[in-house]
């Protein structure tokens, strides 16, 4: 097992506040490498958690990661608005790794190794939702929409997987983090994007 969405480590992460998702969700990362029985238990194990019981640190963890990537979005928009390619490219980085990580924790998907993390992300948005097309977009597996510079169509991929990752777990999103993921959507709005 390379990389495991374990509810475990989600628990843990989500008690340990806000970080780098991959610090958290992805805390069980080469464990038993080279040691076929470790693999073998450490996945056994991470199937038997009850899911039910860590949904809502599960919960707590989205919430408050889509909170802290506010800031990438942030960064995102003053780039676009300077004509900062670096800007936008650096910004566009975590966001393409941190939402889908935050809606796969958020609904609970084990990833058994980390070659299907694209894959389970785009099936558990839908494979033809809007969600899964921004995302493409922004890894670059399908072309940018509109012309004009590479960097530009990467920002705009990436607000608009914000926009639908926020739709998509809306219902889970706690007060406080809520005003800042409003006031983050609706300055996206303001721009224009």
């Amino acid at each position: 097992i390379h990389a495991v969405v374990a509810p475990a480590d989600v628990a843990i992460g989500a008690a340990g506040g806000t970080g780098r998702a991959n610090q958290h969700a992805f805390g069980i990362a080469n464990q038993g490498s080279g040691r076929p029985n470790g693999q073998v238990a450490l996945h056994a194990a991470a199937g038997m958690v009850d899911w039910r019981d860590l949904q809502p640190a599960a919960d707590d963890y989205a919430s408050a990661s889509l909170c802290g990537f506010a800031e990438e979005v942030h960064k995102v928009l003053d780039g676009l608005s300077r004509g900062s390619e670096s800007k936008v490219i650096y910004a566009t980085w975590g966001l393409a790794e941190g939402l889908p990580t935050i809606l796969l924790v958020q609904r609970g998907v084990l990833i058994p190794t980390e070659n299907v993390f694209i894959t389970y992300a785009q099936a558990t948005a839908g494979k033809d939702s809007a969600w899964t097309h921004a995302f493409r977009s922004l890894i670059g597996a399908d072309p940018l929409p509109q012309a004009g510079p590479a960097y530009v169509g990467v920002g705009l991929a990436a607000l608009e997987l914000y926009r639908h990752t926020a739709a998509l777990v809306q219902e889970i999103i706690r007060p406080d983090d809520a005003i800042v993921i409003q006031k983050t959507l609706s300055r996206i709005a303001q721009a224009g994007y």
